[in-house]
């Protein structure tokens, strides 16, 4: 038991890292093209760069988890991303810097992937909805703060990129202190090829494509916000630090009621709250959409509060239906991000 909550809680430290650079590198470049006068297409264009990663690994990700365990594939995504962001000041260079988010792409995946199926694995079905709460609570937490290291730029315009990837390679330090585990021990289960993969991937899509739709919708509020928000704050004339801070707004609602609306859904059961979220979210993103300032503020804080849980609630959902492998597999490929 003590060693399944150390597990966890270097799991949680690892996405929370993980969740600080992907909340700094949409912001930090957008801005940094915009300031460099690229056009708001090419902008929007390059901010897929991270996801068509994502995209490009999925399929192929689940074979070498079930051969090798959860902690290489973390161990992989981690020393990529942290390299990558590494690599972003050596050039200064649209195409370079559009293969390096894809480099973070397919390694945060991996990092994601791995650490998704890791938790929902050891996770009681009575407990699972508290623990992705958690889950999300510390991502939540390293992609509110994320934003604001964009203000940092004033000590060094590469001085984000150096603090990021340095803080990606201190928490993927931690993996190396737990022990690795397999999602089954039995050898005719890890030997699964790519077209194995699929057919699960079809399965999952066939029965449960209701549960993909709210992490398609948080993923393009997410991205669009991260990614344009940037552009069209600084053509209105709004500073670097308004800019960071309404953005982080948007995490904030997420760390506040994440573990409460998670605890709940465990007691009265997540197919009655993800009704309820989904009605209130509404208004909060009309709020937020045709106010900017302190009415964006709360539109997004509570709007937030909604879109996160009610994603990791529809990940729970279809943790209690699939097996943790077969469930997070699908999952990045409904994030709508890349729209």
């Amino acid at each position: 038991m003590q060693s399944k909550r150390k597990e966890f809680w270097i799991l949680t430290i690892i996405v929370a890292i993980s969740g600080l650079s992907q909340g700094l590198l949409l912001p930090l470049i957008s801005i940094i093209f915009e300031e460099n006068g690229i056009s708001s297409g090419i902008n929007g264009f390059h901010a897929t760069g991270i996801y068509i990663g994502v995209l490009l690994i999925s399929p192929f990700i689940e074979a070498p988890l079930h051969k090798y365990g959860f902690k290489p594939i973390i161990l992989m995504g981690g020393f990529l991303v942290a390299i990558a962001l590494l690599l972003f000041p050596i050039w200064f260079n649209l195409f370079f810097w559009f293969f390096l988010r894809l480099i973070i792409g397919v390694g945060d995946h991996m990092l994601h992937f791995s650490s998704q199926t890791w938790i929902g694995a050891m996770t009681e079905p009575q407990k699972r909805g508290r623990n992705m709460a958690v889950y999300g609570l510390f991502f939540s937490l390293g992609f509110a703060i994320g934003p604001q290291l964009v203000n940092l730029t004033h000590i060094s315009p590469n001085f984000p990129f150096y603090a990021s990837g340095v803080l990606v390679l201190i928490a993927w330090s931690l993996i190396w202190f737990i022990r690795n585990e397999f999602i089954s021990e039995g050898e005719a289960i890890r030997k699964i090829s790519f077209f194995a993969s699929m057919k699960r991937f079809s399965a999952v899509l066939k029965f449960a494509w209701v549960a993909m739709i709210p992490p398609f919708l948080y993923g393009v509020l997410e991205t669009g916000l991260n990614a344009t928000f940037p552009i069209v704050g600084l053509r209105d004339n709004m500073n670097t630090f308004l800019i960071t801070s309404i953005i982080s707004s948007f995490s904030v609602g997420t760390i506040l009621f994440q573990v409460p609306i998670g605890i709940f859904s465990d007691k009265m059961g997540r197919g009655k709250v993800l009704p309820i979220l989904t009605f209130f979210r509404k208004p909060c993103l009309f709020l937020a959409c045709f106010h900017l300032g302190r009415l964006a503020f709360s539109g997004l804080l509570f709007c937030s509060r909604n879109s996160c849980r009610i994603t990791l609630l529809a990940w729970a959902v279809l943790y209690d239906r699939f097996d943790a492998c077969r469930t997070s597999s699908c999952w990045k490929h409904f994030g709508g991000d890349v729209l």
